[in-house]
């Protein structure tokens, strides 16, 4: 029987988010995994249609952004969600080692034709109301630790950005034969700030 146009039991719902997190640990350790495969086998179980299964998994999304917590690039984050998914993913991430894996820095790997910079996606707004259940949650998952991920993360990009920029100058022949290309790492605010050294001419 389908189940599509009913609200969400927590059974399901701890099915989906448990598909969600093994999907989200795969991503963070590089490994690679079919989402139109994982779509197929929620819909077996659960009943309910591809539409159904994947804006729920947009509406993990937008809860594991709420917790400053990385999320499944491709599911972009709907907000309009229950408040019981905030508590069943709360229970979930208990003893996860995605917590671990979100902290490792990622293996760089050098573009092979440069850097493309996209407009940034359009903002999204917070929801109006936030329910107290949810509050609740939000003031167990340390504002200090999100900040202290969004600072490391900050810093993975600038040195991305430099490994790339460096590995181009390489490759195309530019920088001198010395070693052009260094790098300067320099506090400002508490953070490291980098930039990349050309020789002159």
């Amino acid at each position: 029987m389908n189940t599509d146009g009913t609200v969400w039991k927590d059974r399901e719902i701890e099915i989906i988010v448990a598909d969600y997190l093994d999907m989200l640990q795969l991503e963070l350790a590089g490994k690679k995994f079919i989402k139109a495969e994982h779509n197929r086998i929620l819909r077996q179980r659960l009943s309910r249609t591809k539409g159904s299964i994947e804006y729920k998994h947009r509406n993990i999304s937008a809860v594991m952004e709420m917790l400053g917590l990385p999320s499944i690039r491709g599911y972009m984050p709907a907000v309009n969600y229950q408040a019981r998914l905030f508590e069943i993913i709360e229970e979930q991430l208990a003893g996860n080692r995605l917590l671990s894996l979100s902290d490792q820095p990622g293996k760089f790997t050098a573009p092979s034709d440069g850097i493309a910079f996209h407009n940034p996606p359009p903002r999204r707004e917070a929801p109006k109301e936030v329910a107290p259940v949810i509050r609740r949650i939000l003031r167990r998952f340390d504002p200090a630790a999100r900040d202290a991920r969004a600072h490391r993360l900050g810093e993975a990009g600038e040195r991305y950005l430099f490994n790339a920029e460096q590995a181009f100058l390489h490759r195309t022949g530019r920088p001198c034969r010395k070693g052009a290309v260094g790098v300067e790492g320099r506090r400002g605010r508490g953070r490291i700030r980098y930039s990349v050294l050309l020789c002159p001419g």
